[in-house]
């Protein structure tokens, strides 16, 4: 019916039994009742078996261990190990039993369960829930649901088969080997738990009782017993405890990205996800404090759950999309970097300096709603004068730090502005682009008849007269840089008296340009340079690979576009 496990022994039942009769308190998930344990797995996709009486008669089975028993009485039987008697009178065992071939197949054991008395209380840790999720795949009847469509006679023989097969299988030493499995793999999830839940979820509790400094004492001296045992499991054994879970995560859920998504969220808020995929939740949950608990001990670094069975193609996947193999681990950029593949971030993805106020009112006026970008005005001051240069670099090291891509848009009419950009950009300094208008902005994107057509549109607008145009074409006649173009426009007509390098001027441009995205230059049609900019901030936030980027490609000082590293 199923494939044979890995069935070597792990951690023994009565160790873990001691463990938390001695250190209750540093267990961070409660021990629960059988009730709240079918409850439990109700809520995480497991309903065929979720009833509290279903699960008590499991645990008088032995298919599932208790973890503790609470009792009035004592309690005489075999595996079931007394701890202590409390000041009470109420005595505590633990369960360490291990469930035997049975010759004639597990089918009616329920009818050999004796009632148990209502004071004997057996509590379970929440990863119990592994042992139930595996009960139930095994012994659910599978008949397909078009079958009451094809034929409904049919039902008693295919249930006949099955419970044939099911009594054949589980007189088999391998269920019974699985079923100890099962409950050995929960039980050293359980034992690793209070050691690896902080590094998991970010946070702990601490008894009331005892002081934190108490707690972090208790802990490390637990460890250090529990670190012995995993050691003597061994590293290939945990390995395929890990991969088992993760594998059966799969099965309850395959969203194998989501679970990531889910497990980025703070605290433990995850455990309370409902269905199947909340029940996955649970499964990979054991798996990484296992796999941490085994990193530890062993002093190695593992793959994380969503690379169980995927090989070191995986990791090199990741380590190009997030700049890491490893996405739980607390490297905010490497979260912030996987969240931005999903659209999830809505912080700045990129950066953009521009010269002055035509170029920021411009490049404003068309991507300014766009959150994802932020547009910096240098004013020109890009050089270390009146200290500004130092805080202009400081800015392009904070966009490293961030995963910020930088954009930056200069006039190549200011040389030492130009060499501090290249200078930049060989030290690698930036992760983006830079375009060098030349010999600035208006005369890089405009022709000047364009520029003229431009203004005298605004000219119109505040009320010039159609024969003060060639006032204008002739002022502007011999202009080589838009600061002298704005300059005389100004001076040929009093209805550009007012006009300026800034709000207005920057609008304009870019409405023209959007609307022409193409110039001519020597007979040669080709894309506008802030066109072409624009374009290539829109597909880098889009894409949102910044860190592949980083990696693979650094800016070329010469043309302010990637090339691969070397």
């Amino acid at each position: 019916m199923v494939n044979q496990s890995n069935t070597t022994s792990l951690l023994k039942s009565e160790l873990l039994g001691k463990w938390i009769s001695q250190r209750l308190e540093i267990w961070q998930l409660s021990f629960i009742s059988a009730s709240e344990l079918g409850k439990l797995a109700e809520e995480h996709g497991i309903k065929s078996i979720s009833s509290g009486d279903y699960i008590k008669k499991l645990w008088q089975l032995g298919l599932i261990r208790a973890d503790l028993i609470e009792s009035p009485q004592k309690i005489d039987s075999d595996g079931i190990n007394f701890i202590e008697k409390d000041d009470n009178g109420v005595y505590y065992y633990t369960d360490s039993r291990e469930v035997s071939q049975r010759q004639n197949g597990w089918g009616g054991a329920f009818s050999t369960v004796k009632p148990v008395s209502f004071d004997i209380k057996p509590f379970f840790h929440p990863f119990r829930f592994y042992v139930l999720y595996q009960l139930d795949r095994v012994l659910r009847l599978h008949v397909h649901p078009l079958q009451t469509l094809s034929s409904t006679k049919k039902f008693p023989k295919s249930w006949e088969v099955q419970f044939q097969e099911f009594e054949q299988w589980s007189s088999t030493s391998e269920f019974s080997k699985l079923i100890n499995h099962w409950n050995d793999v929960a039980v050293l999830a359980i034992a690793t738990e209070p050691c690896m839940f902080s590094t998991v979820f970010g946070h702990f509790n601490y008894s009331l009782r005892s002081s934190q400094e108490e707690y972090f004492k208790i802990t490390k001296e637990y460890w250090n017993v529990l670190e012995n045992e995993i050691k003597q499991i061994g590293l290939s054994k945990i390995e395929k405890i890990w991969n088992e879970l993760c594998f059966n995560s799969q099965i309850l859920d395959p969203n194998k990205k989501l679970h990531v998504l889910l497990r980025l969220t703070e605290g433990d808020a995850r455990l309370k996800i409902k269905g199947g995929l909340g029940g996955a939740i649970y499964l990979l949950t054991m798996a990484e404090i296992i796999r941490r608990s085994a990193e530890k001990a062993f002093g190695v670094k593992l793959p994380e759950e969503d690379a169980a069975g995927a090989g070191p193609i995986a990791s090199k996947i990741k380590q190009n999309l997030y700049g890491s193999d490893r996405i739980l681990d607390g490297d905010q950029k490497v979260k912030n970097q996987f969240l931005r593949s999903y659209r999830l971030d809505y912080g700045v993805r990129l950066r953009w300096y521009v010269e002055g106020d035509t170029e920021y009112y411009g490049l404003y006026s068309i991507l300014g709603e766009n959150t994802a970008i932020d547009f910096k005005n240098l004013k020109g001051e890009v050089t270390s004068k009146r200290g500004k240069g130092a805080s202009f670099r400081d800015d392009l090291r904070g966009d490293l730090r961030t995963n910020t891509f930088t954009y930056i848009s200069i006039d190549g009419d200011k040389s030492e502005n130009v060499r501090v950009i290249q200078k930049a950009a060989t030290d690698d300094e930036l992760c983006g682009m830079f375009f060098i208008s030349k010999p600035d902005f208006e005369f890089q994107n405009f022709t000047k008849q364009e520029l003229i057509e431009i203004a005298w549109k605004i000219a119109l607008e505040n009320g010039a007269l159609d024969n003060e145009k060639i006032k204008l074409i002739e002022a502007v006649s011999n202009c080589k840089s838009g600061k002298e173009f704005i300059s005389s426009a100004n001076k040929s007509i009093s209805s550009l008296h007012q006009l300026g390098k800034g709000e207005i001027w920057g609008k304009r441009l870019i409405e023209f340009a959007w609307e022409n995205q193409e110039i001519v230059i020597e007979d040669k049609k080709q894309t506008r340079q802030i066109i072409e900019s624009v374009e290539l901030a829109i597909k880098a936030i889009n894409l949102d690979d910044y860190l592949a980027t980083r990696n693979n490609f650094r800016v070329d000082p010469k043309t302010g576009k990637p090339i691969i590293r070397n």
